[in-house]
């Protein structure tokens, strides 16, 4: 994994967009990346039209998908690239099997995988963004483990 550039507030609320396209997007019938939640950006200029401050607000708009798909369409993006991406320390720590195929939250509905879309690209830009916003291991730890607690817990 690359190291990541000392980053600007500008640069900071810029990298947080894919993280939450890959916790709040998954698949539907209609497109590959069809967002499932809504966001909220605030921003706060000085006079001469620098940013001094702001804050996201997130809101998830389709809670009932973690535990149910439709035919042909998958969860959410990051549970797929996090078995897709995460090593075997990683793995073990989580309590992760092979692939998504050993979920029922993740298989159910007959689509695991999509031709278009890179599990492994999307896991290594989230955990590049992560570093950038100078999240600690342990934070990153309880987010996946908050993240994934309904999917490990119920493996097929």
């Amino acid at each position: 994994m690359k190291q990541p550039k000392p980053v600007t507030l500008l640069s900071l609320s810029f990298s947080s967009s894919p993280i939450m396209e890959a916790f709040g997007n998954a698949k539907t019938v209609y497109n590959n990346n069809s967002s499932r939640f809504g966001k909220f950006i605030q921003l706060h200029f000085s006079q001469s039209g620098n940013i001094q401050g702001g804050c996201i607000i997130d809101y998830l708009l389709e809670k009932n998908r973690v535990v149910r798909q439709n035919p042909g369409e998958r969860n959410y993006h990051i549970f797929y690239a996090l078995l897709a991406g995460a090593d075997k320390n990683h793995r073990e720590l989580y309590f992760l099997s092979e692939g998504p195929e050993s979920y029922h939250y993740l298989s159910q509905s007959g689509c695991v995988n999509d031709r278009s879309l890179d599990d492994l690209k999307l896991y290594d830009s989230v955990m590049v963004r992560l570093t950038a916003l100078y999240l600690v291991a342990l934070y990153l730890v309880a987010l996946y483990i908050v993240a994934l607690y309904a999917v490990a817990l119920y493996a097929v």
